[in-house]
C-alpha cells in the first residue's frame, strides 16, 4: 500500500449500491468503481486497489468467477476481497472463502459495518504487506552481507556466520567445539625474495591470480580456506557447515590429498600462463595433517577471527615448513 489513500475498487450491477457505498467511502480512501465481472478485472490490473468490495450475483461473470481469476493470477492474488451479497447461504460463504475472500458483507448494507469491516481488512493487508517488505529486505540484506563476508572469511564460514547472527547480535559468539579434521599448508618458495623484485601492483596481480586458482581447487575438494597469510593458504577439511552433515575423517583426509594434488596440477597450469607474460614461476610446499582440533572464536572485543587451533595446525604448518627453507 502507497503512502497516498488507500484505493478500493467498488464491483456491483446496481448503480444505487455502488452509490451508496461511494459516499460511504470516499472521505478516506480513493474509490474506483465497475458495473460488471470484466471490467473489475481489467481494473484491478490497472490499478492494483488495496481492497476490493465484490458483488457476488452479477450478470455475465459473477463474483466468485472474478474472485478466483483474480487469485490465479500473481499480481493480484494478494489483493483482500471483501463480497457482497444479499444471500444468507452459508454454502456460498464456504465457496467464497475457498476461493480466497477475506469477508462478507451482507446486503442491504450497514454503514457502521462497511466502514469497520473495510478498516479491519487494510489494516491486516498493511501489516502483511510490511511483513513482506520486511522478508524482501532481508533476503538483499544477508545477500549483501554473505558478498562482503565472502570477501574476508570463506563461504561456509560466512553462511555460519548469518546462521548464527542471533547470538553474535547478543555478543554470545560462537559456540567453540572439539573435532577431527584435516589441515593442509601451503606458500610459495622464496616469495620473499620473488617479491622483493617485482612492482607493488604486478605483485599483488601476480599473488591474487595465484590465491584465487589455489581456493577453487581447496572448495572443489570442498574444503574451507580458513586464512591466508601473506602468500600462505591454510585450509580445513571437515569443518562443521550450515545445513551439511558431519563429514566422515577420513574421507576428509582424503580430500586433502587430492587437493594437494589437484594445486600442482592446476599450478603447472598457471605456470605457463605466468611465463607467457613475463612473471616469475611459482613453486609452492605442501604440508597436511589429520587429528583433533577446537574451531571457534579468537581475539579482541573490536576484532574476532573465527578459526581453528591446536596440535594438528602447528604439525601441518611444520611438514609445510619441512619442504625447503623458510622464508
Amino acid at each position: 500500500m502507497t503512502s497516498t489513500r488507500p484505493v478500493i475498487l467498488l464491483v456491483d450491477d446496481d448503480p444505487a449500491n455502488v452509490s451508496l457505498l461511494n459516499l460511504l467511502l470516499r472521505a478516506d480512501y480513493a474509490v474506483k468503481a465497475a458495473n460488471n465481472g470484466l471490467r473489475a478485472l481489467e481494473l484491478a490490473h490497472q490499478v492494483h486497489p488495496d481492497l476490493i468490495l465484490l458483488d457476488v450475483m452479477m450478470p455475465g461473470i459473477d463474483g466468485f468467477e472474478v474472485c478466483r481469476r483474480l487469485k490465479n493470477h500473481p499480481d493480484t492474488r494478494n489483493i483482500p476481497i471483501i463480497f457482497l451479497t444479499a444471500q444468507s447461504s452459508i454454502e456460498d460463504e464456504v465457496n467464497g472463502f475457498k476461493l480466497g475472500a477475506a469477508d462478507f458483507i451482507h446486503k442491504p448494507v450497514s454503514p457502521p459495518i462497511v466502514e469497520m469491516r473495510v478498516k479491519n481488512q487494510l489494516q491486516i493487508k498493511l501489516l502483511r504487506d510490511l511483513l513482506q517488505s520486511r522478508s524482501a529486505e532481508e533476503r538483499a540484506q544477508k545477500a549483501q552481507l554473505m558478498q562482503i563476508f565472502s570477501l574476508h572469511v570463506s563461504p561456509e564460514v560466512a553462511a555460519t556466520l548469518w546462521q548464527q547472527r542471533a547470538k553474535l547480535l547478543t555478543n554470545e559468539g560462537l559456540p567453540p567445539q572439539r573435532l577431527t579434521a584435516t589441515v593442509l599448508f601451503s606458500d610459495i618458495r622464496n616469495f620473499t625474495t620473488i617479491s622483493e623484485q617485482l612492482d607493488p601492483h604486478v605483485l599483488f596481480v601476480w599473488l591474487n591470480e595465484y590465491l584465487d586458482v589455489m581456493s577453487q581447487v581447496v572448495q572443489a575438494q570442498h574444503g574451507v580456506v580458513s586464512k591466508y597469510i601473506g602468500d600462505a593458504v591454510m585450509a580445513v577439511f571437515g569443518l562443521p557447515q550450515p545445513n551439511v552433515p558431519a563429514q566422515d575423517a577420513t574421507r576428509c583426509a582424503q580430500r586433502a590429498v587430492d587437493c594437494a594434488l589437484a594445486m600442482r596440477e592446476h599450478l603447472a597450469v598457471l605456470n605457463r600462463q605466468f611465463v607467457a607474460r613475463d612473471l616469475p614461476e611459482i613453486a609452492i610446499r605442501i604440508g597436511i595433517a589429520s587429528g583433533s582440533l577446537m574451531v571457534g572464536e579468537v581475539g579482541s572485543q573490536q576484532r574476532r577471527e573465527y578459526t581453528v587451533i591446536g596440535d594438528t595446525v602447528n604439525i601441518a604448518a611444520r611438514l609445510e615448513a619441512t619442504r625447503g627453507q623458510r622464508r
